[in-house]
């Protein structure tokens, strides 16, 4: 007799619990993004939501930097935060550059550019979907199928 696998089918509720889990740690890091940048004085944030839109995140964060060395310190500030309050080791890749930075969460995608280099890009012309952090009164991540 050949011995079969099975796995339990976890209950509706249990799913929609872990699925909730992870709304929220992808809300928490985002939160931990927001406030780092905002507190490391990055000008223009701004906030597109991706899902249904990308497969490779579900969110992107843009910020402008005033200096290459401000933009080196905002990267610095990202990964050292979230290392320390999400547990999250994300690198900065361009970091070289004066005109963009990025950091890859996973589920969030943080650009850094230098006010020329985020003319020179648009993302969020090609997005068109912005929501800019200093007129939202509260930043809400919709609810994946709403």
């Amino acid at each position: 007799m050949t011995a079969l696998n099975t796995f339990p089918t976890p209950h509706p509720e249990d799913t929609w619990q872990g699925s909730n889990k992870a709304e929220q740690a992808v809300e928490r890091r985002l939160d931990v993004i927001l406030s780092t940048l905002d507190g490391a004085k990055a000008d223009n944030i701004a906030i597109i939501d991706l899902r249904g839109r990308a497969s490779f995140a579900e969110t992107m964060v843009i910020a402008t930097a005033l200096s290459g060395r401000h933009m080196g310190a905002l990267a610095r500030h990202l990964e050292r935060a979230l290392k320390e309050e999400c547990a999250l080791s994300a690198s900065a890749e361009g970091s070289d550059s004066s005109d963009w930075t990025l950091l890859d969460t996973g589920d969030i995608v943080i650009h850094l550019f230098s006010p020329e280099g985020r003319t020179t890009y648009g993302l969020e012309r090609m997005w068109n979907s912005a929501l800019d952090v200093a007129d939202a009164e509260e930043v809400v991540i919709p609810k994946a199928g709403r």
